[in-house]
């Protein structure tokens, strides 16, 4: 009988992407497991399509509420499967409490800081988190170690488009273009609007199409809006509020452009040449590695990559000027070779 594996992933969309490699690495390492991945419901779309994970289960997430009349059910299915073992990613007080509602015969989590008190009880196996200083996608595989999984892994993204987007996605973004992803979760990740609004003159210029995105949230729309205003020529993608559909759309992008954020991901694992702009965020833990992502790194950081907004006199991702960002695009979609990588 094959061995079951659960791998709970209860996080944000792109920290969803950036276990992939580790899922990979475990299947590897597994090749005859039935393995099923538990992500929040709106992370599904990353999931379902990889061909090879058995089943992808989707959880409810509501931000401070617990939806218990939504969870329970599907805790129970998921107990119903009776897993050998389940492994949490995360280690944060939810993944914590469904590795123990799901009852695997061995649990594997990680011994992540903060949380309720005992948290770490709730695993058989409760493994330190790997340092900062390392890859996201490599502190995954660290978790892994206990069971043998190659440390040396492959640390490449990897996503599948859902091909039932595909004739919807074609209309929503026709011909191949740059996309612009302008917004982040918060402004502190976001390079300035009137840089944006300069390198869409140059991508003009030059003769080449670029479209504005965002995220669904209505600050990133707003953001988008004021953008919109100072360039009013240049196309929109409208609101998708359909991951699936968002990451067909994305994958007939020519190259990304966007600061630190879930695209950037997405982009990298759908095989899109990125370009990613980094200002306080911890780059070597979260700059996507792909064989044509790229990043540029602001100077004279200061702000903690926690905080919410910049509070210097002068935001670090100004030193980064549309002239460089474009000239590094340039060189991208120039074929001179494959591009370097993040190691």
């Amino acid at each position: 009988m094959r061995p079951k594996i659960l791998c709970i992933v209860f996080k944000f969309l792109g920290d969803v992407v950036v276990a992939i490699p580790a899922l990979r690495a475990l299947r590897q390492h597994k090749p005859d497991a039935e393995i099923h991945v538990l992500v929040a419901e709106d992370a599904l779309p990353l999931v379902k399509t990889l061909p090879w994970i058995d089943r992808a289960w989707a959880f409810p997430r509501t931000r401070g509420k617990a939806r218990l009349r939504d969870s329970l059910p599907v805790i129970r299915a998921l107990r119903r499967e009776r897993f050998d073992l389940s492994v949490d990613f995360v280690g944060n007080d939810r993944g914590s409490l469904l590795s123990l509602g799901v009852g695997a015969r061995h649990r594997l989590g990680l011994r992540a800081p903060g949380g309720f008190f005992g948290r770490r009880w709730l695993y058989h196996d409760a493994i330190p988190e790997a340092p900062l200083e390392w890859h996201e996608s490599r502190r995954h595989i660290h978790l892994l170690r206990s069971l043998g999984v190659n440390q040396d892994s492959s640390l490449d993204l990897e996503l599948h488009p859902d091909p039932c987007f595909a004739a919807e996605a074609a209309r929503i973004l026709p011909d191949s273009a740059i996309v612009a992803h302008v917004s982040t979760s918060k402004p502190l990740k976001e390079w300035p609007l009137e840089h944006w609004a300069e390198l869409v003159r140059s991508a003009q210029q030059d003769g080449f199409r670029i479209v504005l995105a965002a995220g669904p949230h209505a600050r990133e729309r707003e953001h988008l809006a004021e953008l919109s205003r100072l360039r009013p020529d240049a196309p929109l993608l409208p609101p998708i509020a359909d991951l699936g559909l968002y990451l067909a759309v994305l994958a007939r992008a020519q190259l990304l452009v966007s600061g630190d954020t879930g695209p950037m991901h997405f982009a990298a694992g759908l095989g899109i040449p990125t370009l990613s702009l980094f200002g306080p965020s911890r780059i070597q833990q979260w700059a996507p590695i792909a064989p044509h992502a790229r990043w540029l790194r602001a100077s004279g950081c200061l702000c903690s990559p926690d905080q919410e907004a910049c509070t210097a006199a002068s935001p670090c991702l100004r030193s980064l000027t549309p002239d460089r960002v474009w000239q590094e695009i340039r060189t991208m979609l120039t074929p001179r070779g494959p591009a370097p990588v993040l190691t």
